[in-house]
């Protein structure tokens, strides 16, 4: 059981690593959230507290440790969270207006 909550927790680390590099609409909350410290990098101290957060919200009935089912539910939020950041970013885009080239004159 160990071995699969600490396998669990690496994969978390190792998803989130990307999100709190990234710009993924937020202009870099996630690394602003976790820059607690404010000095433009996020040190391991700061990481591994920002993912103690995660595991919390994965923890659904908060025992310490989560189960596939937490897991899964927790997979199945931020897929409807995600899910709805796209409907209202694509709803921000103007409308693309295809224009049609012209053949070459020969």
């Amino acid at each position: 059981m160990k071995k699969i909550i600490a396998f669990s927790a690496l994969a978390l680390v190792f998803a989130m690593s990307p999100a709190l590099a990234g710009d993924h609409g937020g202009k870099g909350l996630m690394f602003e959230k976790a820059d607690t410290n404010k000095d433009g990098a996020v040190s391991k101290d700061e990481f591994m507290k920002a993912q103690e957060g995660h595991f919390a919200k994965m923890d659904a009935n908060g025992d310490g440790s989560f189960t596939k089912d937490e897991a899964e539910a927790m997979k199945q939020k931020w897929k409807e969270k995600r899910k709805e950041y796209q409907e209202k970013k694509a709803q921000k885009l103007p409308d693309e207006k295809i224009t049609p080239i012209a053949p070459a004159a020969e």
